[in-house]
């Protein structure tokens, strides 16, 4: 078994560190409806890509640097599972796997090493005008898995050094109460009502819902219609259907003030109006000829030609008012 199938099915027996941030509902890349799905074996498991990878490989010498910033030593995992940690102290079971721990005044403390990219910056470094002497500045992504941390360990303090675009830095994240007693509330909520009741969280706007639920029910039953007069959903067609309506005015109107604009522009490149700078510029863009391609290469593009399944949702009335 790889390590990260070993991860992923040790994680799905709690609610782990990871998940944190999640369920609080701050994690702009996973929604609680996903991770649902996760738990319910309709949602699959990330792979390990190279950016997992390359973030493992660099884990001991981020270790080693942050020792000789901190002169605090580093007791990193012999194996895969050699740091993981559970508990059931707050009403269901909770659990997380560290990437190393140290000692420091109050104890034993969390080290969890982080890689972020150079755009990720400003998510991490301190701006001129910022105090820097709290030395807490993280995503709040990960500081709710530090918090979930300190939650299972019972630990006071958790050190999250990091790589930021090439840029060593390591911070310091302090346990509070008051977010544990928030976090650990909405875990338990989320483990007894949607993991163990099978019920599904709140179905919401983030891209990561709407992803699970395009993969849940990817294809249609051909000729299935079901019959539901449920006033819930009856509410649900009409706000959708009034909302496609109203979208499709503000785009009229947004287009509308866009030719205006434009005729206002003329032939110029740009046009400035108080604080306002419009441009309307012509350059020339290249585009791939797809109907000149399938009539000149015919059997090519059908050999490139692939079926997908689509589901779009369309909402109409049937009765006439």
């Amino acid at each position: 078994m790889t390590r990260s199938r070993l991860i992923e099915e040790k994680h799905l027996t709690c609610v782990s560190a990871t998940m944190a941030a999640t369920i609080a509902g701050v994690n702009p890349y996973a929604s609680p409806f996903q991770l649902w799905c996760r738990f319910e074996g309709t949602e699959p498991a990330q792979d390990e890509n190279y950016a997992m990878r390359r973030g493992k490989f660099m884990e001991s010498g981020i270790c080693k640097e942050f020792t000789r910033a901190t002169k605090l030593r580093v007791h990193r995992p012999r194996s895969t599972m050699d740091l993981w940690f559970e508990t059931t102290e707050y009403g269901y079971p909770a659990g997380c796997l560290l990437d190393g721990w140290t000692m420091d005044s109050t104890g034993k403390a969390v080290v969890e090493v982080k890689t972020a990219n150079p755009w990720k910056a400003n998510e991490w470094l301190y701006e001129d005008d910022e105090d820097e002497s709290a030395n807490d500045k993280v995503p709040l992504v990960y500081f709710m898995q530090a918090q979930h941390q300190l939650a299972v360990t019972g630990w006071e303090h958790a050190y999250m050094p990091a790589d930021v675009g090439g840029q060593f830095v390591w911070r310091l994240i302090k346990r509070d109460d008051g977010v544990i007693d928030l976090l650990t509330t909405r875990e338990r909520n989320f483990w007894i009502d949607n993991v163990q009741g099978h019920e599904p969280p709140e179905v919401d706007a983030h891209r990561a819902t709407a992803d699970a639920i395009n993969r849940r029910w990817a294809r249609s039953t051909p000729d299935a219609v079901e019959v539901i007069n449920d006033p819930e959903i009856i509410r649900l067609a009409s706000e959708y259907k009034a909302q496609g309506e109203t979208l499709n005015r503000m785009k009229a109107t947004r287009e509308g003030t866009g030719n205006q604009l434009k005729a206002l522009v003329k032939d110029n490149e740009a046009l400035i109006a108080g604080d306002f700078k419009i441009s309307w510029k012509s350059h020339m863009k290249k585009q791939f000829d797809l109907e000149a391609f399938r009539t000149a290469h015919r059997a090519l593009a059908e050999e490139f030609t692939v079926e997908k399944p689509q589901r779009p949702l369309r909402v109409t009335e049937t009765k006439e008012k």
